[in-house]
């Protein structure tokens, strides 16, 4: 998708054909203005806009001895560059053309130039293959200095490797989070970038002081990848899309991903919320029960044993009266006749008992047929 316009500087920014954009470049590439992008490679390219493929360049017959793997690598970094000059217009970006006072040379440095000068960002592009303690060095090399190293790796293997719709979190990405680093993939040819996520159900572990009266909730969310995952999922954005600041490329699926981290946050708060609450209110019911049970024993003290007396067999009918009948039998202690209380919540009531509650007007006491 890319080649380099013999007629500019060698250092220009590479030259990208849209989708369906031949024509516009044919007759410059027969000419043999347009060279492959690789500095060691001077073939000159063809533009072909075939109907059944993506409108590209090719290189002739016979030319062009090495992968693609080169060419992404090349147009990822010049990519970074250009877009980088676009974010922040006032820093200086240097393309793989300066190194660092420890040694190492980013593939893209952007250093700002402002009153307050945010922190530098290097962008390390990796197509290659990668060991863990190269890795770990360039990233302590370049914390050393001062500098946040933003890592991009490419849209090929060894990088990429799917499990039907996820991607496989390769030992080359774990030592990147490991270093509480971030990354994402970069596809040049079309222009965007894949954040990483992983979308998992996971439980919501109670607190020492707070009761659950069921088994805690699961909530779906998603939440940045750990060392410990296995598999990611991805969503991809448009790199003009993207913004940069001084803790590197920031992509909206990163913003989508906080956002929900954050509603999560809400979802357990209001949810142990709400348990405290039942718990409390169950505490504050048993309080008022025992209150009242208290309070009707010691003007009564054959209450409970008069209650106990006034149960009906577990599986009787009831036939005491109900809430539109008149009250025919009077009280037990004071003999006075009792009137309906329907407003009893269900929990004051022994199980044993039928849901006819009735207060004595005289004394009291509560009676349950």
């Amino acid at each position: 998708m890319f080649a380099r316009d013999g007629r500019l500087a060698h250092d220009a920014p590479l030259t990208y054909m849209p989708t369906e954009a031949a024509d516009r470049f044919r007759a410059d590439s027969t000419s043999g203005h347009y060279l492959c992008a690789l500095p060691d490679c001077a073939a000159k390219l063809i533009a072909v806009g075939p109907r059944m493929r993506r409108h590209h360049w090719r290189h002739p017959a016979g030319a062009g001895d090495h992968g693609p793997e080169g060419v992404w690598h090349l147009a990822s970094k010049q990519l970074l560059a250009t877009w980088a000059r676009t974010q922040i217009p006032t820093a200086e970006v240097h393309l793989d053309d300066k190194r660092t006072a420890n040694g190492s040379q980013p593939d893209v440095w952007v250093r700002w130039n402002t009153p307050e000068p945010a922190g530098d960002v290097a962008f390390e592009v990796q197509y290659a293959s990668l060991t863990g303690r190269e890795l770990t060095q360039r990233s302590e090399r370049y914390a050393a200095a001062g500098i946040y190293d933003q890592w991009v790796f490419g849209h090929a293997e060894p990088h990429t490797r799917r499990i039907g719709a996820h991607f496989m979190l390769t030992s080359t990405l774990q030592d990147v989070l490991a270093c509480g680093r971030r990354f994402v993939w970069i596809n040049p040819d079309d222009r965007t970038v894949a954040t990483p996520y992983v979308e998992q159900p996971e439980p919501i572990v109670p607190q020492p002081d707070e009761l659950w009266t069921a088994d805690p909730p699961v909530l779906e969310y998603a939440r940045h990848p750990r060392v410990t995952d296995k598999l990611l999922s991805v969503r991809v954005d448009a790199l003009d899309d993207c913004r940069l600041d001084g803790n590197g490329l920031h992509t909206p699926s990163e913003d989508w991903i906080e956002q929900e981290i954050t509603a999560r946050a809400a979802q357990e708060a209001a949810l142990r919320a709400g348990a405290r609450e039942a718990a409390a209110w169950q505490e504050e019911q048993q309080r008022q029960l025992a209150r009242e049970r208290a309070l009707l024993h010691a003007r009564h003290p054959a209450a409970s044993e008069r209650e106990r007396d006034l149960r009906p067999e577990r599986g009787q009918l009831n036939t005491g009266p109900t809430e539109h009948d008149t009250a025919t039998t009077p009280c037990p202690v004071c003999r006075a006749m009792p009137t309906p209380r329907q407003s009893w919540p269900d929990w004051y009531i022994p199980p044993a008992w039928v849901t006819e509650v009735w207060r004595c007007t005289g004394c009291g006491l509560v009676l349950g047929w």
